[in-house]
Parts: C-alpha cells; structure tokens; sequence
C-alpha cells in the first residue's frame, strides 16, 4: 500500500480534476512534443485565444484545447478531401466545425463535455434520462452553460439544454458565429440573442 493521499492543496485539487475529468471521459494523456510543434502550438493559441503558450511549460488546460481544435480542424479537412464515408467508425464522430476564437473554443469544450458523459452512461437508459443524467452532474460540478441559444433561460442545466448541445446543427451554428464575429467584429449576422453575449 502506498499511503494515505496528501491533504495538501494541490494534490486535492489535483484529485478532483482527474475524478471531475474522468466524469466527462476527459483523459489525461502524456504527450512528447518536439520544438517546433510547441512553436507553432503557442503561435495557435496567441490566435485562438489572445494568449501565447510558454513553449517550455505551458498551461495544460489551454494546449489541450487548442489541440481540440487543431484535431477537429484536421478531421474536417480529411472528411471533406477524402470522404470518409467507408472508414470505420466515423459515424460516432460527427463533424463539427472547428473552434477558432476563444468563445467557440469555450462552446466546443461544453459540447465535449456533454457528449462525454452522455456516451459514458449505460445504453439501457432512454436518451432523456441521459439527457437528465448529464444536465445533473453538470449542474453539480457548475459547469459553464452557454447563455444563448439554449431553450432554458435558467443558469442551470436542464434536459432540454443537454438535449439541444447534442444536435450537431445548433453547436456548428454557435461555433460558425462566433468564428464569424472574431474574424470580423463588424459582422453581426446572427440573432438578437448571440449578439447579446
């Protein structure tokens, strides 16, 4: 037996984010990155999300979204160049458009979040007790919930809101838009209630 955990600081909070990750199948993973790669990996995030990467030690949580990013931007172009359609598996990735502002990078880390544990939950249960699982346990940790487009007006989560991130369409709508309105802030193309936020 190794001993009791630490009560430091640190380690509980260290805890809580892997049980918290692992909720959301979320996987911590070590990773060999070359120069050149973090280079270009902190040149992406300054982009994506107004802050440049320590190439030498970075913040975990920024590069893994960043990294979302570049995978989902990467998977986009191979389905589109090649079609994909014969590869095994795909229909479990459904292809959402890539982040590439901070505040689509935020949407598309709350959409992981969600089709995360909904996966994660038995496939006995009817897609609406899923649905009430998730919003749940997002509701108990205090996840970030978008506060636009979603049916419930609430803070919380609702069935309905779980229910609405899942659909491809509305995430790739959101996604779209606010790469959109980054790009050029001039262009208030979406509704009322996006324009708001």
């Amino acid at each position: 037996m190794i001993g009791n955990p630490s009560n430091k600081d640190d380690a509980k909070c260290h805890r809580e984010r892997k049980s918290a990750n692992k909720v959301f199948s979320f996987q911590e993973k070590r990773l060999y990155l070359g120069r050149d790669t973090r280079q270009k990996l902190a040149l992406i995030a300054e982009q994506l999300t107004g802050s440049r990467l320590n190439i030498d030690k970075f913040d975990a949580e920024k590069a893994a979204d960043v990294i979302s990013a570049c995978v989902n931007h990467m998977f986009n172009d191979l389905l589109s160049r090649n079609g994909l359609d014969d590869v095994y598996g795909l229909e479990d990735c459904p292809a959402i458009e890539a982040a590439m502002s901070p505040k689509s990078l935020q949407i598309y880390t709350t959409y992981q979040l969600v089709k995360g544990r909904f996966d994660k939950l038995q496939t006995g249960e009817s897609d609406r007790e899923k649905c009430e699982s998730v919003a749940a346990k997002l509701n108990e940790v205090d996840a970030w919930k978008p506060p636009y487009g979603i049916p419930s007006k609430s803070k919380h989560w609702t069935r309905e809101d779980v229910a609405w991130i899942l659909h491809t369409e509305n995430i790739n709508e959101k996604i779209n838009f606010h790469n959109r309105k980054h790009a050029d802030p001039k262009d208030h193309s979406g509704t009322q209630a996006d324009i708001a936020t």
